[in-house]
């Protein structure tokens, strides 16, 4: 396993796992339209932005192949404990269970560590206990819960914070 901050050119392997863990992550918990707006094309030009954009997007690869991805920001106009912010992890279903999760959480919490944030916040969905559950083994404290809009419908995200990134950085080694 192999994890490092994406280029340009890693757009559309990153669209693919992501749609293909997505759409598998949320297979009944989403309404089937709202999950049909997720689409390799659409993935890869919004990656493709992000990337251009400079925005801090992980891949994590095996075997030369993007498995997963993900991305972290700062949104200071958000009401959250932190403004530091881990936006997606998603691992391919067929790598979800060996390590590839932690070790991207591991390189965005590194990065924000290193530009000096002190806490970090995330959301999943309330209905996805695989995701909350990883974060919460990780040390994440749920402070909020409240509605997501996806699409046309509304979900309940649960919203978790770190409020000591450098133990988190240094507990991941």
């Amino acid at each position: 396993m192999d994890v490092r901050r994406a280029v340009v050119e890693d757009a559309p392997g990153i669209a693919r796992a992501h749609v293909r863990s997505l759409t598998k992550a949320y297979a009944g918990i989403l309404h089937p339209d709202d999950l049909a707006l997720f689409t390799d094309e659409s993935a890869t030009e919004i990656f493709r932005k992000r990337l251009l954009d400079g925005e801090p997007v992980f891949a994590s690869f095996v075997e030369g192949q993007i498995v997963g991805q993900a991305r972290w920001g700062v949104d200071h106009e958000a009401d959250w404990p932190f403004p530091a912010m881990l936006y997606t992890v998603f691992v391919h279903p067929d790598h979800q269970g060996q390590g590839h999760g932690t070790a991207l959480i591991r390189a965005c919490v590194t990065d924000a560590t290193a530009q000096g944030h002190q806490g970090m916040c995330i959301g999943a969905l309330r209905d996805n206990p695989r995701a909350w559950r990883l974060y919460e083994r990780l040390g994440a404290v749920r402070f909020h819960a409240g509605p997501l809009r996806i699409g046309a419908h509304d979900y309940e995200e649960v919203l978790m914070s770190w409020d000591d990134l450098p133990e988190l950085a240094a507990r991941l080694g």
